[in-house]
């Protein structure tokens, strides 16, 4: 039971972006348009895949429960009413992991989640600077894949997400512009399964158990 509340608290992950951005017009007048792009690090729990890793690699050190992982996003966004805007995002998180089992050499495993999303913002504004609140619903896509020096095994799980997030611009000149954002996530993914439907899984205490994909 305290496996369970642990995991439903850690799912909720927050997520800290800072990148420079072009100069974009739209945050202090009606009906323009603006774009973003940039990489950034994210805080991740994936606790059924760090046990379904610990448990491949019992002789040597654990997995930690936390970690962190490179994120690419793009996004554009336009004002469709003042002070009203709509949002269309698209991020991408990587993470890899070596893992060994003291007898072969280290196996790679390692997982992509696709994120597109849709959110709707409130903006106020001043002088030099926007700040926006806001949230949006998506659906991601995530694939898990497993390396060996005798062959590569792939895994897929899907779900739905909702994000909030807030939002702050502020000019440094007539084309530069700061982007900061803080956002939290929340994933339901489906357990991981191959191309024929079947289900990744470990045994854990003698139970067997489906593997599921982290909740970024």
């Amino acid at each position: 039971m305290l496996r369970k509340t642990v995991l439903v608290t850690i799912l909720i992950i927050l997520v800290t972006r800072v990148t420079i951005a072009q100069s974009d017009t739209s945050y202090v007048k009606p009906k323009h348009f603006g774009v973003a792009t940039g990489l950034g690090v994210s805080l991740i729990s994936a606790p059924s895949i760090v046990d379904y890793l610990n448990s491949l690699s019992q002789s040597q050190g654990r997995v930690d429960d936390f970690t962190s992982a490179a994120e690419f996003y793009g996004t554009a966004e336009f004002i469709v009413r003042d002070p009203w805007s709509v949002k269309l995002e698209y991020a991408y998180i990587l993470k890899s992991y070596n893992v060994g089992d003291g007898t072969f050499s280290n196996y790679t495993y390692s997982y992509g989640v696709h994120m597109p999303s849709v959110l709707i913002h409130r903006f106020f504004t001043d002088h030099s600077s926007v700040f926006k609140v806001g949230g949006g619903v998506g659906y991601h896509i995530a694939r898990f894949s497993e390396e060996y020096s005798f062959g590569k095994k792939n895994y897929r799980s899907t779900g739905g997400g909702i994000k909030l997030e807030a939002e702050m611009n502020t000019s440094f000149g007539d084309n530069l512009y700061s982007y900061i954002v803080t956002e939290i996530r929340k994933s339901f993914m489906s357990s991981l399964k191959d191309a024929n439907g079947s289900e990744l899984v470990m045994v854990n205490d003698g139970t067997m158990r489906s593997v599921s994909m982290p909740q970024p």
